[in-house]
C-alpha cells in the first residue's frame, strides 16, 4: 500500500472543526516531535474552543513531559488509552504504523471512519484512511504548520494562552527530529521556521 495524502489541507481541517470530542495520540513513547505534535494540535483545537482528548502512551522522558501544563495531556504509562464514547474523530499524529500504537490499535481498526492521520515518514500502515504525509517535512510539527495555518489559529500567545504557546511545541518536534538542527534534514525551511 502507498502511504501518501488522501485528502487536502481544507478538507482535514473541516473535519477538525466540525469536531465536536477529537481524540489525539501519537506513537508509543513519544519523543519529542510526537508529544509537540500533539500538543500543537490540541492547543489549536482548544483556542477553537474545542474539547480535545489528548493521550500519549508509555514513558514520556522528563525533559519534554513539562511542556505540557497540568490536565492538557492524559499519561498513560501502561495498558489501553482509547477515547470516550462521544469521540467524533481520532487523530493519529507521528505514526501511521500499527505497531507503534498498541494503546490504541483495536479501537481504531474498529472505528476506520473516524481516525485522521498526519505524518511525515516515508512508510505507515493503513491506520487512517483520511490523511496528510509530507515526506518532505523534518518532523510531524512542521507538517502541522499547513494545518494550523488552514484554521486561522494564531501561533504566539494570546490572553488564553500566555506561555505554552503552539509555536513552542512546533519548535521542539523541529529541535528534537533534526538532532537540534544538526542532521541534514534542517534545511533552510526549517531554519526559517524556528526562527
Amino acid at each position: 500500500m502507498e502511504y501518501s495524502t488522501t485528502v487536502t489541507h481544507a478538507a482535514l481541517v473541516a473535519r477538525l472543526r466540525a469536531a465536536k470530542r477529537p481524540f489525539l495520540t501519537t506513537h508509543f513513547k513519544p519523543d519529542g516531535d510526537a508529544m509537540g505534535s500533539v500538543l500543537a494540535l490540541a492547543r489549536a483545537l482548544r483556542s477553537l474552543g474545542t474539547t480535545v482528548d489528548a493521550v500519549l502512551a508509555g514513558p514520556v522522558d522528563r525533559s519534554i513531559r513539562g511542556l505540557a501544563l497540568e490536565g492538557e495531556i492524559r499519561f498513560v504509562d501502561h495498558g489501553l488509552a482509547i477515547p470516550s464514547a462521544d469521540c467524533d474523530v481520532a487523530v493519529v499524529l507521528d505514526t501511521g504504523a500499527w505497531s507503534q500504537l498498541e494503546h490504541c490499535r483495536d479501537w481504531l481498526k474498529e472505528h476506520p471512519e473516524l481516525v485522521v492521520g498526519i505524518d511525515h515518514h516515508a512508510r505507515g500502515d493503513a491506520v487512517a484512511p483520511m490523511r496528510i504525509v509530507d515526506r518532505g517535512c523534518a518532523s510531524c510539527t512542521q507538517v502541522l504548520v499547513a494545518v494550523i495555518d488552514e484554521m486561522g489559529v494564531p501561533f504566539g500567545p494570546s490572553a488564553r494562552t500566555a506561555r505554552n504557546t503552539i509555536a513552542e511545541a512546533i519548535f521542539v518536534g523541529l529541535a528534537t527530529d533534526t538532532g537540534w538542527f544538526r542532521f541534514s534534514a534542517a534545511d533552510d525551511r526549517v531554519f526559517q521556521l524556528a526562527a
